[in-house]
């Protein structure tokens, strides 16, 4: 009984998550490359065959993401980020 007394002080403390801001406006050409790039590398992670190569498509798929969230969800924040990307 005393927990749910306390609940809504414990809501008071905390804080919701904010979304980070949005990102500059990346111009559509460069756009447009960054998710033919980035489709064309997905599609070559689904063709990798043998466990050897398979041991480093982790390390690749972040790059992949990092890419892809950031088209999706506009977080270029840079001019540079978006050649860092190519």
């Amino acid at each position: 009984m005393r927990a749910l007394l306390l609940l809504p002080a414990l809501c008071l403390c905390l804080k919701a998550a904010k979304a980070p801001a949005p990102g500059i406006e990346i111009p559509e050409k460069d756009r447009a490359f960054l998710h033919s790039q980035a489709e064309k590398l997905r599609t070559e992670m689904e063709s990798v065959k043998g466990p050897q190569f398979r041991s480093f498509l982790p390390d690749v798929r972040i790059f992949y993401n990092a890419v892809r969230y950031g088209l999706d969800h506009n977080m270029f924040y840079k001019v540079s980020d978006v050649a860092l990307a190519k």
